[in-house]
């Protein structure tokens, strides 16, 4: 009696690619999701340096951030009298769908720093 090896790894191939295609899908959600965290982290940055040496008003430093193309959500909060905060948000899509259950569809990232008054 002989086998039929192709068969079986067909059959093999084709149980274990619906798998393989969600681990890749979920690598590039997370990457996505860390290179948009990084993103953020960087532009609160630049936000912090373009208050403290153009002296810029808050409403323009939003007005500029929320007019840009990647969709930023910005919001410049007073805490008392010796700090403010710094929210930057952004939504981004999720394409895993098993991801999509766990995670809410959009992800909201959001970055928080917390600056002093000088």
């Amino acid at each position: 009696m002989k086998l039929n090896i192709k068969g079986q790894a067909l059959i093999e191939f084709v149980l274990l690619i619906p798998v393989l295609i969600m681990i890749i899908f979920a690598m590039i959600d997370f990457g996505n999701i860390f290179y948009t965290k990084n993103e953020l982290e960087n532009k609160t940055t630049d936000i912090i340096e373009i208050h403290n040496k153009n002296n810029f008003s808050y409403q323009k430093i939003i007005n500029s951030i929320n007019n840009e193309k990647n969709n930023y959500r910005l919001e410049l909060k007073d805490g008392n009298d010796t700090f403010y905060k710094i929210v930057l948000k952004k939504d981004i899509k999720i394409i895993n769908p098993v991801l999509k259950l766990i995670l809410s569809n959009p992800y909201e990232i959001k970055v928080e720093r917390i600056m002093t008054y000088e």
